[in-house]
């Protein structure tokens, strides 16, 4: 049991660390004054027998949907633009609370279920929609990143590909006729 003050890089802010019953804990304290006032503050909390510091809190996850709703309401309208700000209310709409898994916790969806979802939409809608409605959910799941609710985004590294024309017909002898004729009779 112990408690150290120490700078974990040169020029850096310094950490009091905490050694306790086989774990360990760091705490960041900005100046060495501070890391020596809460040295003390640890130290007698640890003679007193008040370890719960020590204990891992443990956040639950609320459900993707009060997530997304935070973001659509709070955080995406600080962020954007008029214009994007609309364009992402529309996708909120019209694709976001329709996900499968809105009332999931956000941590038990997987990068599987946003790549089901994502390109099942690839079916019907195009590259360029598809793309904005993920980096809609990218914007909802770094919400979660930043709460600390998720560690990574499943949304990472998803591409869509680019659907590609179909290969242009050449017009037909016939055709060609027609047009000429067509074009032969006018001015220009």
């Amino acid at each position: 049991m112990g408690v150290t003050i120490r700078q974990k890089k040169k020029d850096g802010p310094w950490f009091a660390f905490v050694s306790h019953q086989g774990k360990r804990k760091s705490y960041s304290c900005g100046s060495k004054a501070s890391a020596i006032k809460m040295k003390k503050v640890l130290e007698g909390e640890l003679a007193l027998g008040k370890a719960g510091f020590m204990e891992q809190k443990v956040l639950i996850a609320p459900p993707f949907s009060e997530l997304a709703e935070l973001w659509i309401n709070k955080v995406m309208p600080a962020r954007c633009r008029y214009s994007t700000r609309k364009s992402y209310r529309s996708i909120y709409r019209t694709h976001i609370l329709k996900l499968p898994w809105l009332n999931k916790p956000v941590d038990k969806i997987t990068p599987g279920q946003v790549k089901e979802f994502l390109y099942g939409l690839l079916e019907t809608r195009s590259a360029s929609t598809c793309g904005h409605v993920r980096d809609a959910l990218q914007g909802i799941f770094q919400l979660a990143i930043d709460h600390r609710y998720i560690e990574y985004s499943p949304g990472d590294k998803i591409k869509l590909k680019k659907s590609t024309p179909p290969p242009a017909e050449p017009y037909t002898q016939e055709e060609i006729d027609r047009l000429l004729l067509a074009a032969k009779d006018t001015k220009h």
